[in-house]
């Protein structure tokens, strides 16, 4: 037995290590290039910083427009398609001019026809004009799925004023929620679910971009930054769903595997009491092959990436494997002098060594992708 306890004992590290660092790219967050805004100081620092490095700082101050928003729905209808549906709403003080045009518009919106975006109030209130609306947009981005299923996704609502010649910068409306702290989640309808991912935080956030024109009036500053309002959601997918869904199925074909070869023997009375023939062993591997092919067909159809995903190479493995042990079912299953890697202790170091180089090329990958 204690070949075997070598093999647990050389097994267990590479196990420990991979669902290490799963456990480390779980609990990470990718920082932002953008600034979060909790408050309003948040804000006059980042309205002073843009400023002086686009030369207005000797200039009149931008109106800020607050700014708010309620996401009730996000949707993912193909692997770089998100639909987002919610209230959005804008205060506009008295100081604002009166030839301000209100409104939102979402730069990265891809034109959809069921798109929506609906005035679904206006109020005068103390402070200034209400307005509200109800809407529905479609946002398309690149997304990376190299770490699927263990991944993260950024729902960003990037937001402009309806009008870019005015000189208006948009600005979280703070006084509509009760706490901005990311963790709390603002801005998302308390029973807000995402199929197949989990909701971690919210944030507003305030960025640069670079404007190229000057949109055809004259005098108008056709070059400079200007502030971008962000939204963004961070959502993690749910990992018990993709492991079921996944690499379940992957884990049970490496199991049937190893007893495929554990049966191989070059003993004839042996193999014969497992019922061993290489005929057998190979429709069993290639049975096995089939089931992991088809699995793999199926992470390609759901992700149409021309990306190598994580959990691909987790098959790959599983393909040499089936391959390495035909190897060894072929070389046994043949008459004359065999290699002393199999004639020692009766084909036991392919089987002690299955487990531990599955493992150990399991932890390879891993790191590879991860770091």
């Amino acid at each position: 037995m204690k070949p075997w306890r070598l093999s647990f004992a050389a097994t267990v590290p590479f196990a420990a290590g991979v669902l290490f660092v799963w456990r480390l790219e779980l609990a990470g967050i990718d920082p932002s290039h953008a600034t979060p805004v909790i408050d309003e100081d948040a804000v006059d620092r980042f309205v002073a910083e843009s400023g002086r490095r686009s030369g207005r700082a000797n200039m009149p101050a931008p109106v800020r427009i607050e700014t708010g928003l309620e996401l009730h729905a996000i949707v993912f209808p193909g692997p770089h398609d998100v639909i987002v549906t919610g209230y959005i709403w804008q205060l506009y003080p008295p100081s604002s001019p009166r030839r301000l045009s209100r409104g939102v518009v979402f730069p990265d919106a891809v034109p959809v026809d069921d798109d929506v975006m609906r005035r679904a109030w206006r109020v005068d209130t103390p402070r200034g004009e209400v307005v509200g609306w109800y809407f529905r947009t479609t946002l398309h981005r690149r997304v990376d799925y190299a770490k699927f299923p263990i991944d993260e996704r950024r729902v960003v609502l990037h937001m402009w004023h309806a009008d870019p010649t005015e000189d208006v910068v948009l600005v979280p409306h703070f006084a509509a929620y009760h706490a901005m702290f990311p963790a709390l989640r603002p801005g998302l309808r308390d029973r807000l679910q995402v199929p197949g991912w989990t909701v971690e935080s919210s944030e507003f956030s305030l960025a640069t971009t670079e404007r190229r024109t000057g949109f055809g009036l004259p005098g108008f500053a056709a070059e400079g930054e200007v502030p971008e309002l962000g939204f963004e959601v961070r959502l993690t997918r749910n990992f018990t769903d993709a492991f079921v869904s996944n690499l379940l199925p992957l884990m049970i074909v490496a199991m049937l595997l190893f007893g495929v070869l554990m049966t191989a023997s070059l003993d004839k009375e042996r193999a014969e009491h497992h019922g061993f023939t290489s005929s057998a062993a190979y429709a069993t591997s290639a049975a096995l092959l089939f089931v992991a092919l088809v699995g793999h067909l199926q992470i390609r159809q759901e992700v149409a990436t021309p990306q190598i995903l994580y959990i691909e190479y987790f098959y790959f493995v599983a393909y040499f494997m089936i391959l390495a042990v035909s190897v060894v079912v072929f070389i046994t299953a043949t008459p004359g002098p065999h290699p002393r890697f199999i004639t020692y202790g009766d084909v036991l170091l392919p089987k002690v060594l299955y487990w531990p180089l599955s493992f150990a090329l399991f932890f390879a990958v891993t790191v590879r992708v991860f770091y």
